[in-house]
């Protein structure tokens, strides 16, 4: 009977191996997740909130009305801080940005995920700072054009990346064409 249905009998098998790599894939990529999940992120998850402010309208005030919008949530019981971002850690997303050592670098020493803070993330997101010091009120530009900074803080990994046989505080790194200076080195945290 097969021989007569060789046919049926070639695509029944086909289907089945088909099905069988979808199934191991799905697997596969569930395994994937659950181990990522598990991981430590570096940030208190369980002890974060995320606000997503829509203003509508263009606003010359957008500033003042976001301070005072952070200055209550500081304010309520329990809060430990408050800071505004584009993006923060495990959010999704985002962008990548090259580091070099020597501003006509082509290749990058480095890549990092960037994320806009402020003197307040700190507390916030639970982060240890391993080397050197964490932004203060002077280091923070307060403008809509949030790339340029004089001062970045790193992950122990990009530190290790970029200077591997020196300390990174203190030393002019590149970004974007731009020499911000590495005022600190923070612990690991995960990006997405």
């Amino acid at each position: 009977v097969v021989r007569r249905h060789y046919r049926s009998a070639l695509l029944i098998v086909v289907q089945s191996a088909l099905t069988l790599a979808l199934v191991a894939n799905a697997c596969w990529i569930g395994v994937q997740r659950l181990d990522r999940m598990s991981k430590p992120s570096g940030v208190p998850e369980s002890e974060l909130v995320s606000v997503r402010n829509l203003w509508t309208g263009a606003d010359a005030n957008w500033r003042a009305k976001l301070e005072a919008d952070l200055a209550a949530i500081r304010r309520l019981p329990d809060v430990v801080a408050a800071y505004a971002t584009d993006s923060f850690p495990l959010l999704g997303g985002g962008s990548i940005v090259d580091i070099g050592v020597r501003p006509d670098q082509k290749d990058p020493t480095a890549v990092a995920g960037p994320y806009t803070v402020d003197e307040h993330a700190l507390r916030t997101l639970g982060l240890n700072v391993v080397a050197g010091e964490w932004f203060g009120p002077l280091d923070i530009q307060r403008s809509s054009d949030l790339v340029g900074s004089d001062a970045v803080i790193v992950t122990e990994e990009v530190a290790r990346s970029v200077f591997p046989h020196a300390v990174a505080v203190g030393r002019t790194i590149y970004v974007g064409g731009r020499p911000p200076a590495i005022k600190g080195v923070i612990a690991a945290i995960a990006i997405a």
